[in-house]
């Protein structure tokens, strides 16, 4: 009994570290966000990439959300090499509430090319302020 507890416990960390390493590794435009990251109401992001991003945390399902997605695919489409973009659905990743400290979706944020926050707003952001944000994070 005791071998089949200590197996089981072996096989649920294994899982859970590897679904961790999937959401902070595997795709690089799924932003990492550690809980030492978090804090004083910012948000710091791993952002190899020497451009602004533009993450939005929402769901599929959400008409607002919808239409962030829209806006900001909109956006990457058009400076495209210029800031990277994701998009991080909580029904997908559950996780991400707590690590982008989410009150209601969307929440669209805006990292500079050191990974800082630098702009964050829950609703529908507009395409120019988006636009705005960023490049006031950089963008050239």
């Amino acid at each position: 009994m005791r071998r089949n507890t200590l197996s089981s416990f072996v096989l649920l960390a294994v899982f859970a570290g590897s679904i961790f390493l999937a959401s902070c590794g595997s795709n690089e435009n799924l932003p990492c966000v550690s809980e030492g990251e978090t804090g004083n109401g910012t948000i710091s992001i791993k952002n190899d990439s020497g451009v602004p991003m533009v993450v939005k945390v929402g769901r599929a399902t959400c008409r607002p959300c919808i239409i962030m997605t829209d806006t900001i695919n909109e956006i990457g489409r058009e400076f495209d090499g210029k800031i990277q973009v994701a998009i991080v659905d909580i029904d997908e990743d559950p996780g991400a509430v707590e690590r982008f400290q989410i009150q209601g979706i969307p929440t669209t944020f805006v990292f500079d090319t050191s990974g800082n926050q630098t702009f964050r707003k829950t609703g529908i952001a507009t395409k120019d302020e988006l636009v705005s944000e960023l490049k006031k994070a950089g963008m050239q």
